[in-house]
């Protein structure tokens, strides 16, 4: 299982199961290549970026890694040590209570390499 990780922030594994995508699937076809890579080779690319059970990032993967089988464990990382990382106050940028329509202004608080390197598009 290949995981990149360039802020060598903790990774915790976590059932897919147990994971809330924040928006519904646009890509089927995406989440089907998704699997199929992942029952060949286990999880590659950066850990999910998640805040209390919610995936922020990851969506197509959460739903690729449910579908695999054997089922894939995913790497997170928690939201706030990853913007702690970046020099940004995560509880104090975020609005905790609805998350998702401003997941684009959040992110561009951030670096655009830690955007890159955590798959941090909204």
């Amino acid at each position: 299982m290949a995981v990149d990780n360039p802020l060598d922030l903790e990774i915790t594994y976590e059932d897919p199961l147990h994971l809330h995508p924040i928006h519904d699937v646009d890509r089927p076809d995406h989440v089907a290549a998704l699997t199929a890579a992942m029952e060949a080779t286990g999880w590659d690319g950066p850990p999910l970026v998640v805040h209390d059970g919610t995936g922020l990032t990851g969506v197509h993967r959460i739903h690729a890694a449910r579908a695999a089988l054997p089922s894939i464990e995913v790497p997170t990382v928690a939201a706030a040590a990853l913007f702690a990382a970046a020099g940004v106050d995560f509880d104090a940028e975020a609005d905790l209570d609805d998350l998702g329509p401003e997941l684009e202004q959040l992110y561009d608080k951030l670096p655009a390499c830690v955007r890159q390197d955590y798959g941090m598009q909204a």
